[in-house]
């Protein structure tokens, strides 16, 4: 295996490993965001603050965020094992 190759594949991974702690920030964040808060910043006018109030504020948007993360980090997972 030549330097050019072995460089690729560290990069690879270490694009990988930044790939899956952005997802589980995502979920973290979801899942312990506190709507009191952001429905606070929305009020003061921020647009970023509505939009995730209203995603977070509706079940089934919420649910398909956590959904897509979770197939994030399992095919990032799957793509560090291989």
């Amino acid at each position: 295996m030549d330097d050019s190759s072995l460089l690729l594949r560290w990069l690879a991974v270490f694009g990988l490993i930044g790939l899956n702690a952005f997802f589980a920030a995502v979920e973290y964040a979801v899942v312990s965001a506190r709507r009191s808060r952001i429905a606070v910043l929305a009020e003061s006018g921020s647009p970023a603050a509505r939009t995730a109030l209203r995603w977070l504020e509706d079940a089934r948007h919420r649910d398909e965020i956590l959904a897509t993360v979770q197939v994030g980090i399992t095919m990032v997972g799957l793509a560090l094992g291989w």
